[in-house]
């Protein structure tokens, strides 16, 4: 990985085929990513509901001493890339670790889906140090009303029809969790932490693009890319990292640094100051 130091998160995603047929993922995990790889990670780390790894590699370009999820197929995922010492299928909300032995616990784009939410922030309390860090990312409460269908039915006058299509988004995309910064902070607290830091990334403009993207309009016109992607043809997938590096790089790139009030998602630190091994749910 020594050799891709030089490289931004973006174009570190475009060299993964399962993000290159899916260019709408690295328009918003990139996002994430230059924000979160400025972050020191104390060890031992472990990131949580880790999924395929492809996220890890690009945003942190080290090893990662445990990689922890619930899905089979993305363990089996993760495996292949290499970038975590130990990798467990678990579930959040039971894991097989002892008592205050990480220094920082990562769940990215994660703590959303979770219904057994305060059982999973319990069992993070209780497998983490004191005085050390949990960093995650989830959707903010602007997400649904940044969207492309949102933001177009708002511009005609519709804003009841806006906020009922951002609301089913969240649904449709089991986003369970979705809390303002103050909901969070109570949240935390009472699972014995304290934020930190938190800020938003993602501008309205980047949430625009991204949606429009997983719009059928640009999936209609992206199908043939993906038909002949399991063909893995150098030629065309060259052509398409060169195309979205030209026209998105440094477009994104301007657009990464965060955001103090709003964005699409939400990076939030927090120091575990309490623990909560007594609390029952």
């Amino acid at each position: 990985m020594s050799g891709q130091n030089t490289k931004s998160s973006y174009e570190l995603m475009l060299e993964e085929p399962r993000y290159l047929c899916r260019p709408w993922i690295p328009i918003m995990k990139s996002m994430e990513a230059e924000n979160l790889k400025k972050i020191d990670l104390e060890e031992p780390v472990l990131d949580l509901c880790c999924g395929d790894g492809i996220f890890t590699k690009c945003c942190f370009r080290k090893i990662i001493d445990v990689g922890v999820d619930i899905d089979l197929y993305f363990i089996s995922e993760a495996q292949k890339r290499d970038v975590y010492r130990s990798i467990l299928l678990a579930d959040a909300a039971c894991l097989p670790f002892k008592n205050d032995i990480f220094s920082t616990i990562l769940s990215i784009c994660a703590l959303e889906h979770i219904e057994e939410l305060p059982r999973v922030l319990l069992e993070i309390n209780r497998i983490l140090k004191m005085n050390q860090k949990l960093i995650f990312t989830v959707p903010s409460v602007m997400f649904g009303d940044m969207l492309f269908a949102s933001t177009l039915l708002r511009f005609f006058g519709l804003s009841k029809l806006a906020e009922k299509y951002a609301q089913s988004k969240n649904r449709r995309s089991k986003h369970i969790n979705i809390m303002p910064i103050s909901d969070w902070e109570k949240m935390l607290d009472k699972f014995g932490f304290d934020i930190q830091s938190y800020f938003y990334v993602a501008p309205h403009s980047v949430v625009l693009l991204f949606s429009f993207m997983t719009s059928i309009i640009f999936k209609s016109l992206f199908l043939p890319f993906r038909m002949v992607r399991k063909f893995e043809i150098e030629a065309i997938n060259g052509f398409l990292r060169f195309s979205f590096r030209k026209m998105l790089l440094k477009w994104l790139m301007k657009r990464s640094l965060p955001q103090k009030n709003q964005g699409g998602y939400l990076v939030i630190v927090a120091n575990k100051v309490k623990s909560c091994e007594y609390l029952t749910i």
